[in-house]
């Protein structure tokens, strides 16, 4: 199942784009994950790349349709 979380709320395309993994968020998305999914934190797949710098997830995310807009739980 794509869309189960771990204990802390995230799903395999949060952890996907989280460490980098483009081609499999790619494939995620492409069959219908949810792409503004948050965590128990409110952190989605486009907040975690961009605290790591994944600029080609950033984008594709964008894309893709991703909330830019999205806050966590501070704000």
């Amino acid at each position: 199942d794509i869309n189960e979380k771990s204990s802390k709320g995230n799903n395999i395309l949060l952890f996907a784009a989280d460490n980098g993994h483009l081609e499999i968020v790619k494939y995620l998305v492409d069959n219908g994950i949810n792409i503004n999914e948050k965590n128990n934190y409110g952190w989605n797949a486009l907040l975690l790349a961009s605290q790591k710098g994944y600029y080609e997830i950033i984008k594709y995310l964008i894309e893709k349709g991703a909330d830019i807009n999205e806050k966590d739980q501070n704000g």
